[in-house]
């Protein structure tokens, strides 16, 4: 259950993914913003996540960072989170 946006592969080549560059400018920042409440910085965060170009547990830190930018109202983490978790999205029964 893998969220793909072809923002990711937009971004790729700025971020040095296939290039052989270094992203961890772009992470830095990315999280600062993140950190700061900036909703779509936690969606790009997320979906560099998805996309295996962070370290870590890549498919929970992308759904961490999703459901985190769906909560600030970032419309297509609500989307990407009802997609992944659509009992989640229903709220509680």
């Amino acid at each position: 259950m893998r969220p793909r946006c072809t923002q990711v592969e937009n971004l790729r080549p700025l971020l040095g993914g296939g290039g052989g560059g270094n992203i961890m400018p772009a992470l830095h920042f990315l999280t600062q913003a993140a950190e700061q409440g900036d909703a779509d910085a936690m969606h790009w965060l997320g979906m560099l996540h998805a996309d295996g170009l962070c370290e870590g547990d890549g498919q929970a830190m992308a759904l961490m960072w999703i459901a985190k930018a769906a909560a600030h109202g970032h419309v297509i983490a609500q989307r990407q989170l009802a997609t992944l978790m659509p009992s989640a999205a229903a709220g509680p029964g």
